[in-house]
């Protein structure tokens, strides 16, 4: 058993009752700039120690050298046997520094939870026995640190050889006894529920969506491609018969900020995907754009909505409709984000005038004319009513079924490298996922949090390897064009992607 050496353990209503006081006082918290440099600042220093330690297990045994075995006298013989401190493993985990970890850093509400302390004991136990092994760290670079509100911060880390950065979560509480706040690792178990800054992106609590069923996936690659829409697809899923999907801006050719292309981007998207017979009926679409915050953080975020039913597509003249109209069926719709505003809104303020404006100049009153014509002079004729000029044409929104380009020998080899890595990236995916199920089973909290982290990790390096690596190898015009060929060619890797995403965020849902 782990026993902890704990220098101090408040009550449970005192530990909950300093969380509550510290996350009541905070809530509505305003702080300076000076202030917020400081608590960041001191949030990288936390990211620095967290790290320093986690890296640390597991490691190879100090004793018998990662050999699990070593050299014992029976009578007059030398035997090898199991080295007691891995218990053959030829793996360890630190006492220390898996206290540090798990234990110290937490906060003092976290400390004060009934039973904690054996709980935590039983943890370690199974952790020093592969079940399952806390995460290796072979090197890590502390990728990016922020506040994203007064008390709750965030550190990421490049762990190995990672696209993707895992993200750590902290919370800025009282110490021991109501004394000076510092940072600590957030738990959901005490530590309050995690800040989201907005409401939700659709309005109503988003359903949980289930796995995208093979076909699913081939179907909606297919429609993407048809659709030609500049805003890449990073997440979808099914709820029901309602297909879910998330987008963020891609490259654009004609070089137009995401609000000037987002509503006809909408209603392509939304056209194709209902386009003929479909495995779905309704679409909702999260459209990210980047916002930044009063302190010049910027995020991707939920921008804009947009939802379109089976009926009402096909009910709907398109082609005699203008673009304001169609955009109007599928109901794009703005988000809010308390604290955060668009970075081309901020952009695009206005400059104050340099010179305040000179008084106006009086217009003079014009002198009446006589009732009748001035003599010899016939009365002028009326002026014809001016035609108005055409107005824009609506650009058009239609699904594309033209002819992609062939593919070439040199972007199928690129992509067979692209596809290795993916593959790769999907089984410590998979991997880390199964690792998760096991801890989950075993009761071990922290390690079944950490392996889905590690598993959305790789997830997340997926999307990076396909349009970095695949898409740009492509043949076409544009971008929108080469991912098109890829996804004719390649995209069936998408549809294990997209059941294992499923599955982390059923596993991730669970208590």
């Amino acid at each position: 058993m782990f026993v902890f050496r704990c220098r101090w353990l408040a009550p449970v209503a005192v530990g909950l009752a300093v969380l509550f006081c510290g996350l009541a006082t905070s809530a509505g918290e305003s702080i300076t700039q000076s202030e917020y440099r400081k608590r960041r600042s001191s949030l990288r220093t936390a990211a620095g120690r967290y790290i320093t330690h986690r890296k640390r297990f597991p490691s190879t045994c100090p004793v018998c050298k990662g050999s699990g075995k070593w050299r014992t006298r029976q009578g007059r013989r030398i035997v090898l046997v199991d080295c007691k401190q891995c218990a053959g493993k030829g793996r360890w985990v630190s006492k220390k520094d898996y206290r540090e970890v798990y234990y110290d850093l937490r906060t003092p509400a976290f400390r004060a939870i009934p039973g904690i302390k054996e709980e935590l004991g039983k943890q370690y136990d199974l952790a020093r026995q592969g079940r399952p092994w806390p995460t290796t760290i072979k090197r890590y670079r502390l990728h990016e640190w922020e506040l994203i509100d007064a008390t709750h911060g965030i550190s990421w880390f490049k762990l190995n050889a990672s696209r993707a950065a895992t993200p750590v979560r902290w919370i800025y509480a009282s110490s021991e006894g109501g004394g000076k706040p510092r940072w600590y690792l957030w738990s959901a178990r005490s530590d309050g529920a995690w800040p989201t800054g907005r409401r939700s992106p659709l309005g109503v609590p988003t359903p949980q969506p289930d796995a995208m069923p093979p076909d699913h996936g081939r179907v909606l690659r297919a429609a993407l491609a048809r659709s030609r829409v500049t805003f890449r697809l990073t997440d979808s899923g099914m709820a029901g018969k309602t297909l879910l999907i998330t987008l963020e801006p891609g490259p654009d050719p004609t070089k137009r900020i995401p609000e000037a292309r987002v509503g006809i981007d909408a209603v392509r998207l939304g056209r194709a995907l209902l386009d003929g017979a479909q495995p779905w009926t309704r679409v909702q679409a999260v459209w990210r754009d980047h916002f930044r915050d009063e302190w010049g953080r910027i995020a991707l975020r939920p921008r804009w909505i947009s939802a379109l039913d089976k009926a009402k597509h096909d009910g709907a003249a398109w082609d005699t409709l203008g673009l304001d109209a169609q955009v109007a069926l599928v109901a794009l719709s703005e988000v809010s984000h308390v604290g955060w505003e668009p970075v081309e809104a901020i952009e695009k303020k206005p400059a104050p005038a340099a010179t305040e404006p000179g008084p106006a100049t009086p217009t003079p009153t014009p002198t009446p004319a006589p009732d009748g014509p001035t003599p010899g002079t016939s009365e002028p004729a009326a002026p014809k009513p001016a035609t108005p000029p055409p107005g824009p044409t609506p650009p058009a929104t239609a699904p594309v079924d033209e002819e992609l380009p062939a593919l070439t020998k040199k972007a199928e080899r690129e992509a067979a490298k692209g596809l290795e890595e993916i593959r790769r990236l999907l089984q410590a995916a998979t991997d880390a996922f199964n690792a998760g199920q096991q801890a989950h089973r075993e009761g071990a909290h922290d390690l079944w949090q950490e392996k889905l982290a590690e598993a959305s990790t790789h997830l997340s390096a997926i999307q990076a390897v396909w349009y970095e690596d695949i898409v740009p190898a492509m043949p076409g015009s544009d971008e929108m064009v080469q991912d098109a060929v890829a996804n004719e060619h390649f995209g069936d890797i998408w549809s294990d992607v997209d059941k294992l995403s499923s599955m982390v965020r059923k596993l991730a849902a669970m208590k």
